[in-house]
Protein backbone atom coordinates (compact mmCIF):
# COMPACT_ATOMS: atom_id res chain seq x y z
CA UNK A 1 0.00 0.00 0.00
CA UNK A 2 2.75 2.15 0.62
CA UNK A 3 4.16 1.56 -3.01
CA UNK A 4 0.95 3.32 -4.13
CA UNK A 5 0.11 5.74 -1.53
CA UNK A 6 3.67 7.40 -0.96
CA UNK A 7 4.54 8.07 -4.90
CA UNK A 8 1.18 9.62 -4.96
CA UNK A 9 1.36 12.10 -2.08
CA UNK A 10 4.59 13.02 -3.76
CA UNK A 11 3.14 13.60 -6.91
CA UNK A 12 0.32 15.84 -5.51
CA UNK A 13 2.84 17.68 -3.61
CA UNK A 14 4.73 18.04 -6.69
CA UNK A 15 1.59 19.64 -8.72
CA UNK A 16 0.50 22.09 -5.94
CA UNK A 17 4.13 23.31 -5.74
CA UNK A 18 4.01 23.63 -9.53
CA UNK A 19 0.68 25.29 -9.40
CA UNK A 20 1.78 27.61 -6.97
CA UNK A 21 5.39 28.55 -8.73
CA UNK A 22 2.99 29.15 -11.80
CA UNK A 23 -0.05 30.88 -10.49
CA UNK A 24 0.51 34.82 -12.47
CA UNK A 25 1.51 32.99 -15.63
CA UNK A 26 -1.84 30.81 -15.54
CA UNK A 27 -4.15 33.50 -14.01
CA UNK A 28 -2.90 36.10 -16.50
CA UNK A 29 -3.29 33.31 -19.66
CA UNK A 30 -7.03 32.67 -18.00
CA UNK A 31 -7.80 36.28 -17.81
CA UNK A 32 -6.37 37.31 -21.51
CA UNK A 33 -8.40 34.43 -23.00
CA UNK A 34 -11.57 35.62 -21.11
CA UNK A 35 -12.40 37.78 -23.56
CA UNK A 36 -13.59 40.24 -20.74
CA UNK A 37 -11.66 43.69 -20.64
CA UNK A 38 -12.07 43.92 -17.06
CA UNK A 39 -10.03 40.78 -16.19
CA UNK A 40 -7.63 41.67 -18.79
CA UNK A 41 -6.78 44.75 -17.18
CA UNK A 42 -6.59 43.64 -13.42
CA UNK A 43 -2.58 43.45 -12.10
CA UNK A 44 -2.13 39.90 -11.59
CA UNK A 45 0.84 40.49 -9.80
CA UNK A 46 -0.98 42.92 -7.32
CA UNK A 47 -3.80 40.63 -7.04
CA UNK A 48 -2.07 37.82 -6.00
CA UNK A 49 0.43 39.86 -3.73
CA UNK A 50 -2.92 41.23 -2.09
CA UNK A 51 -4.47 37.43 -1.31
CA UNK A 52 -1.12 36.15 0.02
CA UNK A 53 -1.04 39.28 2.21
CA UNK A 54 -4.12 38.24 3.64
CA UNK A 55 -2.88 35.36 5.32
CA UNK A 56 -0.87 35.24 8.52
CA UNK A 57 2.50 35.80 8.42
CA UNK A 58 3.16 32.30 10.04
CA UNK A 59 1.27 30.58 7.17
CA UNK A 60 2.78 32.09 3.73
CA UNK A 61 5.54 31.16 3.27
CA UNK A 62 6.56 29.65 6.76
CA UNK A 63 3.92 26.75 6.92
CA UNK A 64 3.56 25.97 3.40
CA UNK A 65 7.63 25.50 3.18
CA UNK A 66 7.52 23.73 6.04
CA UNK A 67 4.58 21.16 4.13
CA UNK A 68 6.34 21.01 1.34
CA UNK A 69 9.62 20.03 3.15
CA UNK A 70 7.85 17.21 5.85
CA UNK A 71 5.80 15.90 2.79
CA UNK A 72 8.53 15.67 0.00
CA UNK A 73 11.42 14.46 2.21
CA UNK A 74 9.16 12.27 4.71
CA UNK A 75 7.63 10.89 1.23
CA UNK A 76 11.39 9.85 -0.44
CA UNK A 77 12.86 9.07 2.81
CA UNK A 78 9.67 6.33 3.33
CA UNK A 79 10.28 4.69 -0.05
CA UNK A 80 13.58 4.59 0.19
CA UNK A 81 13.40 2.84 3.70
CA UNK A 82 11.41 0.44 1.85
CA UNK A 83 13.68 0.04 -0.90
CA UNK A 84 15.64 -1.01 1.66
CA UNK A 85 13.97 -3.28 3.63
Amino acid sequence: MSWIVLPVVLLGNVLILHSQLTAVRTVQAHFAKSGDATLQRIDVVALLDAAEKAFPSWVLPGLQNVRHAVVMAGSIALLVLLALA
